[in-house]
């Protein structure tokens, strides 16, 4: 009982003073901030200091690649709103799914962990290729059908955007082997899943021509990614 009451106070002040200094830097709105709070929280409680490294490592890395050739994306059109500072419903989308399985992970089942990596990476994943395909000057292609498009269309994907977000899902991978989150297994499962996760959105993207909502496509593809991953993990040896 002790334990855990010292890891929920270092979970409220880490999590408070990072959502805080995202604030002030204009990284996430005001409810923004709240969100992340409480996911930096659960996954703190959940996943410990190691966890929540991982979880500060995405929010980081995609928040930097969300401000790269920001002004030429909103020439574009294609630029998160707000400068690109995250909101309530972004922040829960992407990082909902991995906040729940970090406080499943209590129950001492590794899969759990697996399955919080898994999301991370296809979080990541997803931002990465979304942010850096957009400054694409090569092709982009729909999945289905297939077809030539223009970078930024929903659900496009393009030779550069898609070697960033694999690159992304492994990264977080390692990140999460690295720290001891995950052994080597659940990095392999992990990594693949945060690919797959970001592949599928691309897929109903395209077939449904970006009629689901982005923050419901948000949460398609961490809930991939974490399937993906519990699912690898229970069938690797």
């Amino acid at each position: 009982m002790e334990m855990m009451l010292s890891r929920l106070l270092w979970g409220v002040l880490v999590s408070v003073g990072l959502a805080a200094a995202s604030w002030m830097l204009a990284l996430v709105t005001a409810g923004g901030a709240l969100a992340g709070a409480a996911v930096g929280l659960a996954v703190f409680l959940g996943a410990g200091p190691k966890g929540f490294a991982c979880l500060a490592a995405f929010f980081v890395v995609g928040s930097v690649l969300t401000r790269v050739g920001y002004r030429r994306k909103a020439e574009r059109g294609l630029a998160e709103a707000r400068g690109g500072a995250r909101g309530t419903w972004e922040v829960l989308a992407k990082g909902g799914l991995a906040a729940l399985a970090a406080l499943a992970s209590l129950t001492g089942l590794a899969v759990f962990r697996v399955s919080f990596a898994g999301a991370l990476a296809a979080a990541l994943s997803d931002t990465a290729s979304t942010e850096v395909g957009q400054l694409s000057r090569g092709a982009a292609w729909l999945l289905i059908p297939q077809k030539p498009v223009s970078p930024g269309t929903p659900g496009a994907v393009s030779a550069l955007g898609t070697a960033i977000g694999v690159a992304a899902s492994v990264t977080l991978a390692l990140l999460a082997l690295g720290l001891g989150v995950v052994p080597a297994g659940g990095a392999v499962a992990a990594a693949a899943g945060g690919i797959l996760g970001n592949l599928v959105e691309s897929i109903v993207k395209s077939t449904t021509k970006g009629a689901m909502g982005h923050y419901a496509m948000n949460v398609v593809t961490t809930g991939v990614g974490a399937g993906t991953a519990a699912l690898l993990w229970s069938i690797l040896p």
